[in-house]
């Protein structure tokens, strides 16, 4: 039992490493040293409509338990600010993470906040804004360690 990696099609490589059932399963995969393009989708499936909204994408080391994850490197987080989402509107987010080389190959996460501010807030506000979704691992991913 473990992960194993088949990049390219060319050869398998295996971890040791075990993890609980619910993570068995195909993951995309990124080499350290690069960059992973992602998109974060929201939509909004209520019949309320929300204004200032703040949404982080934090790459994080994978937590087996499903919490919070120690922080990748220091270019570790991206954030975008929507003035407004409708109901029944929808957004794609366009994310870029450069994967340091640090660490070892694995499974990671990308915790995932929504923040909603009041009117007179500025979302550079620290502490102004109001945590509506925090999804720890909203996205499951594997960097594969070059040395």
């Amino acid at each position: 039992m473990g992960i194993t990696f088949d990049p390219f099609d060319f050869g398998w490589s295996f971890l040791p490493t075990v993890l609980p059932s619910k993570y068995f399963g195909d993951y995309p995969l990124y080499f350290t040293g690069e960059t992973m393009n992602f998109k974060v989708h929201i939509k909004n499936t209520g019949k309320r409509t929300f204004r200032n909204l703040k949404i982080i994408a934090i790459q994080e080391f994978l937590n087996p338990d499903g919490g919070k994850g120690e922080n990748i490197g220091s270019g570790n987080m991206q954030d975008w600010f929507l003035s407004y989402l409708g109901p029944g509107e929808e957004v794609t987010l366009d994310g870029v993470f450069e994967i340091p080389l640090v660490g070892e190959s694995g499974l990671d996460q990308t915790h995932l906040q929504i923040l909603h501010y009041p009117d007179d807030a500025l979302a550079s506000d620290k502490g102004a804004g109001q945590i509506i979704v925090d999804d720890f691992q909203a996205g499951i991913w594997c960097p594969v360690s070059v040395n």
